[in-house]
Formats: structure tokens, sequence, C-alpha cells
């Protein structure tokens, strides 16, 4: 919390120059990377409570020298279960900051490194890591089988809650796939094992992800209850980020009732937690489902620019809209276009995707209060 202070880039390289030579360079980089780990471990339960946002400001400030301690991995000592410590800790950062194609190359790097083989739960969780970067990704076939080892792995070592959170995204993968009858399959198996668990986090996402799928067989009467569940759970827990995607489902379902006002409120609340968080995941997902509520609201020109926002951000992250989310926007995009034309609609779309993501966010807040 104190004064910090940065080399130039040339002072840096001299001052590494100088710490080889007098042949302290490794020690000190073991050193430091010891050190980042422990950081990383420190703030990783901190980054789902009620301090999620002060601690993904501080892990800001750390991000050099994260990137530093992982290059160095790759020549330390047991630098594979460094690397791989380090990554698992600091996963809900690098969502949140819309840094996923360095976290799948990290971690798929990582579990290549000496010390990262062995059939442990740290290589399950890397698994589990990995394989999840790739489903939000959309990379659904290249994930599946890293979920699936890392399921194994879990299910050899009778980690009940690995279990659970690793059947969830095999569920959502197979869902990405269009699997359905996988996917109802592994993700009632994470709910009611979840619910059995007692873990309310483990609880929200599970619920969370069995409502995705009721969403998109059209179940809609059974997905709205466990929506409302998993928003009520991640309150408890002071947890926006898992509180705010229970909002964004809630409120596709006010879109899809045509319930203007009340999508409205559900995006209010969901962009007010994705600027708090500084959460480029969140609010890329804000940008994406304001486009439908547009929609409703017959603002063919704002459906065109918030798509269009949402995805120039995730062209930056690589993050993919849920196949339900899709599933659901999809037709909305369609009927914009049809109403105002190919030629208007595309003009739209330029205009939306030359605004920064910070600009994009505060029209999109602004946007949204003029309902009231």
């Amino acid at each position: 919390g104190g004064t910090r202070y940065r080399f130039l880039e040339t002072m840096r390289q001299y001052a590494l120059e100088q710490l080889s030579a007098a042949l302290e360079g490794d020690a000190m980089r073991d050193h430091h990377l010891a050190c980042y780990v422990a950081l990383a471990e420190t703030a990783r339960p901190h980054l789902t409570g009620a301090q999620q946002g002060e601690w993904l400001a501080r892990l800001d400030l750390e991000r050099e020298n994260f990137m530093a301690a992982r290059a160095w991995c790759n020549r330390a000592v047991n630098g594979g279960e460094s690397a791989l410590r380090l990554l698992i800790a600091l996963k809900l950062y690098f969502y949140s900051r819309g840094m996923l194609e360095l976290l799948r190359w990290g971690t798929s790097e990582a579990l290549s490194l000496p010390g990262a083989q062995q059939r442990t739960m740290l290589r399950s969780r890397a698994l589990h890591t990995l394989g999840q970067a790739g489903y939000f990704m959309g990379r659904y076939e290249a994930a599946m089988p890293h979920l699936l080892e890392s399921l194994a792995i879990a299910q050899e070592f009778g980690d009940a809650g690995r279990v659970v959170i690793v059947l969830q995204d095999i569920g959502m993968a197979a869902l990405g796939l269009g699997d359905m009858v996988g996917a109802r399959r592994h993700l009632r198996e994470a709910s009611t094992l979840a619910r059995q668990s007692g873990d309310k986090r483990a609880t929200a996402a599970a619920l969370n992800a069995m409502a995705q799928l009721h969403r998109r067989c059209g179940e809609i009467e059974q997905a709205a209850p466990l929506y409302t569940e998993s928003l009520q759970l991640a309150r408890e827990l002071e947890d926006e980020h898992t509180a705010s995607v229970a909002l964004l489902n809630l409120a596709i379902l006010a879109i899809g009732r045509r319930d203007a006002r009340e999508a409205c409120t559900l995006l209010k609340q969901a962009h007010a937690m994705a600027r708090a968080l500084d959460s480029r995941l969140t609010g890329q997902c804000v940008l994406a489902v304001a486009s439908g509520l547009a929609a409703l609201r017959e603002d063919w020109d704002q459906v065109a620019r918030l798509r269009a926002a949402a995805d120039a951000v995730s062209y930056n992250t690589r993050i993919q809209l849920d196949p339900s989310d899709l599933a659901a926007l999809q037709p909305l995009w369609l009927r914009a276009e049809g109403a105002i034309g190919g030629a208007a609609y595309e003009s739209a779309r330029v205009s939306g995707a030359a605004l920064s993501y910070e600009l994009a966010m505060q029209q999109t807040g602004e946007w949204l209060d003029l309902d009231g």
C-alpha cells in the first residue's frame, strides 16, 4: 500500500546483469518466485468474497512480477509445481481481467514441465483450469479431454469437492458440443453432489449451470428458480462475480418474457458489479445482454452498437458467450438487422466496435438509466 517505484528498462537489464555477475541471480529469482506464489495463494480466497475488488486491484499492481515469476518457473528447481500453484491461485484474476489466452497457454506449458507430470490433485486442478479456460473460449472439444482427466484424478483421490466442480464444467462443455444427454447427466450429478456437500459456493455454480441447460432446452419454469437460488447463495457469500452471472441470466429470462423494466433493473445491478470489480468477463456479458434489452425496446441501432462493443471485448479477451446465451440473443440480433436493414445495422456496428471498453460501459450505464 506504500509508494511504488519502477525501473527504466535499461536500468532493469543492467541490474539483472550485475545480479548474474555476482552469482546471486538464481537465488534471488527463486526467492522472488516463492514470494509471488505465496502472495497469489494468499489472494485466492479473497477473490470470491466481499474483498474481491480490493484484491483484484492489488494484484493489478503485481502483474509484471507475476509474469516474471511464471517465466522463471521454466528454469527453476521444482518449477512445474510452482507454475501450477501460481496459475491455479491466479485463475480468477485472469478471468476477471480477460486474460484467458495467457492463462490457457501458461497452464498448458506448465503442465509439460518436470514436476507437473505426476497424477496429483495439483495436476487435477491445473487440468481443470486448462479445460475451463478452453470452455470459456468456446473450445469445447479441446477442453473435454483435460476436464475428463481432471475428473479421473479427483475421483482417484476421493476429492468430492473437486469432482463437483469438474463435473459442472464437463456438463457445460457437453452443452457447447450439443450433447444434451451428456450435459444433463453431468450437470444433474454436479448439482446433486453440491447440495449434499453443503458448500454454498459450489451449489450456486452448479445450480446456475443446471439452469443454463434448462433454458437451452426451453424449460424456463425449471430454470428460473435455480437462477434465483444461485443469486441468493452468492449474495450470502458476498460473491459479486457469481451474483452477476445469476443476475444476467435472470435478465435474459426477463427479456424472453418481454419484461423490459425487470430486465433493466437486473442489468443495472450486474453493470454496477462489473464496474466495481473492473471485470472484463462480467462487462462483456453485460454489453451482450443489454443488446437483448435494446431489441425489446426496439432501439435497433443500440442493438447493433452493444453487440459490436461486446464482440470487441471478446476479440481481446477470447471469451465466448455461453451457448445458452447465444441461442437466446441471436434471434434478437437478426430481428434488429431485419428492422433497419443490413447497411444501417453494419454502420451502427462499426460505431459500437470503435468504442473503448471503458466508454462502452459508461454509455451503457447511461442508456440503462433512461429507463428511470
